[in-house]
């Protein structure tokens, strides 16, 4: 989704989940930082690897006072997971200002694609000022929407 959305190779790619360990920034055009995060839902580690991440991920979330947006990602094949459930009310919490962007809309059906948003937004119990991006990244569908809503968050 990261090279897709700033059409161009900035960060690794790989065929299994959970392959990013570290907080990895992406200076963009010395405008603001894109950072990608560990994922928690599909990444096959150690329950002590996940509990590092938890650290770093608290330590980062709670150390930013220039974090303007987070994108939470589910996958819009599935039903949002338990742990996509805690950090949507992490971030609420924290009050770090948020949307939830599908992935992979380009694996769904017809029927299907209309049925994903509402998942999402139920299964997270989502208020309505919450945006819904469903995306294909392979298909570059809606990453003009996403990349809106990240210069609307930075203010460029």
């Amino acid at each position: 989704l990261i090279n897709a959305l700033f059409n161009r190779k900035i960060a690794k790619v790989s065929a299994t989940p959970g392959k990013t360990r570290l907080v990895n920034f992406f200076n963009v055009d010395d405008k603001f930082y894109f950072v990608d995060l560990p994922g928690y839902g599909y990444a096959a580690v150690s329950k002590k690897e996940r509990n590092q991440w938890q650290k770093m991920m608290n330590a980062y979330f709670n150390s930013r006072d220039n974090l303007n947006l987070v994108i939470l990602l589910v996958d819009s094949r599935h039903k949002p997971t338990n742990l996509d459930f805690l950090m949507k009310e992490y971030l609420e919490a924290l009050e770090i200002p948020y949307i939830v962007v599908g992935t992979k809309l380009d694996k769904l059906n017809q029927s299907e694609k209309a049925k994903a948003k509402k998942v999402i937004k139920e299964t997270l119990e989502l208020d309505d000022n919450v945006p819904i991006i469903l995306t294909s990244a392979k298909e570059k569908i809606n990453l003009d929407k996403v990349m809106s809503e990240i210069l609307n968050a930075v203010s460029i």
